[in-house]
């Protein structure tokens, strides 16, 4: 019996250059399933033959998903770093500057450049924690996440709905983070739905005459947010996002 893993349904898809091509964003609309059926469904397979017929049925549900990711992650790197206003040069000295624990730095980018190389998506936590670094709104996370092949993030769970709530809040403080974020994506997308949703929402601002008058910190609202929450749901979370977990407030 075999037991294959989603690495292994990666690394095949990775192999399968010529799926990965231009036409992956003709479709008008992604497609997301819930990784806890797929890891069902890999568990019960026994087969090599079985094996090659997920693969081949969940084909461009996973190419689709692979090549919107890195798209939409590079993105946002180009947000944060040509597209900043400190203008950092590279993603690692981007995170040097908000990250002082070097291990964390280096996972992410061990973790993007697996992505990048070897099509190995990241985990829905890492996936979340990169997304607040780079300041997504909470929508944007569930894009993200969306195109991993995941579920968006979810008010039933408990650390994302303390996530969603400080991500809100503080976007209703301050409209300018989700229309600079949005005005950006847009200029470094590949994506051409991508850039129509950023059309959307930049049209929703212009009409909406919203007054850009507030310093409100996204980053550092989610971090006031998970510290204040007393579980150990959130250390995890505020390791990855370079906090002390010891000094947590109670």
């Amino acid at each position: 019996m075999i037991k294959p893993t989603i690495a292994h349904v990666s690394f095949l898809l990775f192999c399968s250059k010529e799926t990965l091509g231009a036409g992956l964003f003709t479709d008008r609309d992604f497609f997301y399933f819930s990784t806890g059926e797929m890891e069902q469904e890999l568990l019960s397979i026994k087969t090599l033959q079985s094996f090659e017929s997920f693969v081949e049925k969940n084909e461009e549900a996973f190419t689709n998903s692979y090549v919107k990711l890195l798209d939409f992650i590079d993105s946002y790197i180009s947000v944060n770093t040509v597209g900043s206003q400190e203008k950092f040069c590279t993603l690692n000295a981007f995170l040097k500057k908000r990250i002082e624990n070097p291990a964390i730095v280096a996972g992410f980018n061990t973790m993007i450049s697996k992505l990048r190389c070897y099509g190995i998506i990241p985990s829905r936590i890492n996936l979340s924690a990169i997304g607040i670094h780079f300041g997504m709104t909470s929508d944007d996370i569930s894009t993200m996440l969306c195109f991993a092949g995941m579920e968006p993030i979810c008010a039933k769970d408990k650390l994302e709905s303390v996530l969603i709530f400080a991500i809100e809040y503080a976007i209703i403080q301050n409209p300018d983070m989700e229309f600079s974020n949005t005005f950006l994506l847009k200029q470094y997308t590949k994506n051409p739905d991508m850039k129509e949703k950023c059309d959307e929402i930049i049209r929703k601002f212009e009409m909406a005459e919203y007054r850009f008058d507030n310093n409100t910190d996204l980053y550092e609202y989610i971090i006031d947010a998970l510290f204040h929450f007393d579980s150990h749901i959130t250390d995890e979370m505020l390791y990855l996002l370079g906090e002390n977990n010891s000094s947590k407030k109670v």
